[in-house]
């Protein structure tokens, strides 16, 4: 693992990209005040428009005025505003491109960052798509098979040409490691099979409040800033929030990680730095095999562990 620099004396980098899933105005303004009163700038998410058809997950988008206008608010005081897709459910080619310049109206820039939503056929490398050889195939008879269509020029949800103009970076890998330089110590990454997207970098696990709460402790945080690592956490804020209060054990540990000479700034700012300090690493041969093998392994072990406790 490279040894990294950190702006302002800084001893270790967090960040997270929240996942706008389920959100509301309540649930998204109790967490993201209670963030940005504690110095931790974070990425948040959003949906540009209503979704054509009754999405399987869904949640609140920018066409709701007094939403829009709070995201606006956060995006001034320098949280960063990322897609998660431009709607809830399935987008064409057509209804992408309108959704990013709907969001470039808005707040006066295209979204660097960038994952995909759940099953919307517009998404990108994904699915089984998102391993190669043996590991594509192990990872197709495990799920149930969906076909995305996002870099496939044929299809009429192709939008892969809008992603390389447009998006800098996109989520792939989710890693039970918070610290994301050792689970991945090639973030940024070019792939070159998968043209269409810039660079990727992946994340650490904090899903949902209950996975957030068993992997971020005073002891994994304190781990992290002895490694002098960084890590870009993977969740759905819309699960910390509950009869109006934010998760007791979330506001502690938030709390803690603020006492800390952490460097908190969106996961474009840390990637760009990464970007500028290390550079861009081409996946290829062990590097590809390592990273695609290792989260592989850690979703089947998932599965057989819940498969156990179930």
């Amino acid at each position: 693992m490279s040894k990294f620099n950190w702006p302002q004396n800084k001893k270790f980098a967090f960040t997270i990209f929240d996942d706008t899933d389920n959100a509301n105005l309540e649930n998204v303004k109790i967490v993201y005040d209670f963030l940005v009163d504690l110095g931790i700038l974070t990425t948040k998410s959003v949906w540009v428009n209503e979704p054509e058809k009754e999405p399987k997950i869904g949640g609140v988008n920018l066409t709701d005025l007094a939403y829009r206008k709070y995201v606006q608010e956060l995006h001034n005081k320098g949280v960063e505003i990322g897609l998660h897709n431009v709607s809830a459910s399935h987008n064409t080619s057509e209804q992408s491109k309108l959704g990013l310049e709907r969001f470039n109206e808005i707040f006066g820039n295209y979204p660097s960052s960038f994952a995909n939503h759940a099953y919307n056929k517009e998404n990108i490398y994904w699915g089984s798509k998102r391993l190669s050889g043996i590991f594509s195939k192990i990872y197709a008879a495990l799920t149930s098979q969906r076909t995305f269509y996002g870099e496939d020029r044929h299809s009429p949800y192709f939008w892969g040409d809008l992603v390389k103009q447009h998006i800098r970076y996109t989520r792939n890998f989710v890693y039970e490691n918070i610290n994301t330089a050792q689970a991945d110590p090639y973030t940024p990454y070019l792939d070159e099979k998968k043209p269409y997207v810039n660079c990727w970098f992946s994340s650490a696990n904090g899903s949902n409040v209950k996975i957030f709460n068993k992997n971020f402790t005073k002891a994994s945080i304190d781990d992290l800033e002895r490694a002098g690592g960084y890590c870009i956490v993977y969740t759905h804020f819309c699960s910390f929030v509950k009869d109006g209060k934010l998760d007791e054990k979330f506001v502690e540990t938030m709390r803690y990680l603020a006492t800390k000479e952490g460097w908190f700034v969106p996961v474009t700012e840390l990637l760009d730095f990464l970007r500028e300090t290390k550079g861009v690493t081409k996946l290829r041969g062990f590097r590809r095999f390592y990273l695609e093998g290792k989260w592989l392994f850690e979703q089947i072990s998932k599965r057989v562990i819940n498969k156990i406790k179930s």
